[in-house]
């Protein structure tokens, strides 16, 4: 965004938000042409900024890290989730919701566009190497273009699993709640985050979730979620098979571990820490 003179010059104080550093951490994942100029927008924003946003401090740290020169203030604002809507309590709908969907059996959920770094191969991969992957469907939700959903169902075929594997596309936000209230297990794979939003929705909807520990990802979820490796297949079929299998008792305690932990991300909190950090660098 370009702005005006009156607005970049004289005593006005420039604040900036920085989602990610996915450019510089992990640039494998991004077509190389929008690496060179993401890279030298976002270092010449740092230049420039009197104070900078970020979302975790696996952020901040990198941002320190990449750009040793920026002297000035960092806070850390984490994003919520409105609770009032990510509620574990059930609905009489959901049942109603998630069926609309074509969705007649139990179900693993990945919420996120299905690009590269969020790994959808690799979830169809690792859920078909779970011992209970006949017993269950794999519902991946998000945007796709028609070359990624042939490459999915291919890899399902191949898996034997294609049968199991379902692809809404694009649902609406007012849907998330019920498909994480009724899922067997979330799973988030992605290699690369600024936050990883959904991550949090899912245990605020008592949902257990399975994710790996890349970039920011252990920082969001804490000890309410199990952990794999995002290039092995077999530790995910592990910890799927681990949450299929565990008793009343665990499950149980692993919900309420989830809605405890997600409780602290709240838009009041991100609104309150960022007003906070303009009124403390106002001139």
């Amino acid at each position: 965004i370009k702005l005006p003179g009156s607005l970049t010059g004289g005593r006005c104080r420039r604040i900036v938000t920085i989602h990610d550093l996915g450019v510089f951490d992990a640039p494998e994942l991004y077509d190389p042409a929008w690496v060179r100029r993401r890279r030298r927008r976002i270092a010449q924003t740092v230049r420039r900024a009197h104070g900078i946003i970020v979302y975790t401090n696996h952020t901040r740290d990198r941002v320190r890290r990449i750009f040793p020169r920026y002297r000035h203030a960092i806070a850390v604002t984490p994003l919520g989730v409105d609770h009032a809507r990510f509620s574990a309590q059930p609905e009489v709908e959901d049942e109603k919701t998630v069926a609309q969907l074509g969705i007649d059996r139990p179900y693993v959920l990945a919420v996120g566009a299905l690009a590269e770094r969020k790994q959808p191969m690799a979830l169809v991969r690792g859920f078909a190497a779970s011992a209970h992957a006949h017993r269950h469907a794999l519902v991946l939700v998000g945007k796709a273009v028609d070359a990624q959903v042939w490459a999915l169902s291919a890899a399902a075929r191949d898996a034997g699993i294609e049968t199991s594997l379902i692809l809404p596309g694009y649902v609406p936000d007012s849907v998330l709640p019920a498909l994480y209230r009724r899922a067997h297990a979330f799973v988030f794979a992605s290699k690369y985050e600024g936050f990883g939003l959904p991550i949090v929705e899912a245990l605020a909807c008592g949902a257990p979730v399975l994710t790996t520990n890349t970039s920011c990802l252990g920082e969001v979820a804490g000890d309410a979620a199990r952990y794999f490796s995002h290039d092995d297949p077999q530790s995910l079929a592990a910890e799927l098979d681990k949450t299929f299998t565990a008793d009343r008792g665990e499950a149980r305690a692993r919900r309420e571990r989830g809605i405890a932990w997600s409780a602290q991300f709240t838009w009041e909190r991100t609104a309150a820490l960022t007003a906070e950090f303009y009124r403390r660098l106002a001139p």
